[in-house]
């Protein structure tokens, strides 16, 4: 019997200070309550952050849609790099996800995801997801993660 699968969603907030900038003593926390969770579970990880996390690059950063999308391209990998820091410490790889709602309404998109997901968990890495804010636009957008994280869970990945 396969593991269920357990999909944690982590707001800006939660992970950060009020200027966006990630809070390593709570990353470090996280990994390692996420780490004690991994032999029963197969595990998602939903992270918002990566505007927060890119948008000091911008001295005039006022929050445009344009202005958002290019924070989160700087701030995807640093985000991403906190969590490598700290998984790492439990032998945890994770991989960076970027989904958009078309991942979700196309049967063959969403099949070719949840293979990749089963490549992941069968390794022992942890897929850290988030909405793809580059190329997203207002209409698709998944409004910071909540949708995204809601139709995982909804999703029995067997």
């Amino acid at each position: 019997m396969q593991k269920p699968v357990l999909v944690i969603k982590l707001g800006t907030a939660v992970i950060s200070n009020g200027k966006g900038i990630i809070v390593q003593s709570i990353i470090k926390k996280v990994a390692a309550e996420i780490a004690a969770l991994s032999d029963a579970y197969r595990i998602v990880l939903v992270s918002s952050g990566a505007v927060g996390s890119g948008r000091s690059f911008f001295p005039n950063y006022k929050g445009t849609l344009a202005e958002r999308k290019a924070a989160a391209a700087v701030g995807n990998p640093i985000l991403i790099r906190h969590y490598q820091k700290h998984f790492s410490a439990y032998g945890i790889p994770v991989a960076q996800a970027l989904c958009e709602r078309h991942h979700f309404s196309s049967r063959s998109r969403f099949l070719q995801l949840k293979e990749t997901f089963a490549e992941f968990w069968k390794n022992g890495i942890l897929p850290v997801m988030n909405e793809n804010d580059l190329v997203s636009n207002v209409e698709l957008q998944f409004s910071d993660n909540d949708e995204l994280w809601l139709v995982l869970a909804l999703i029995r990945c067997e």
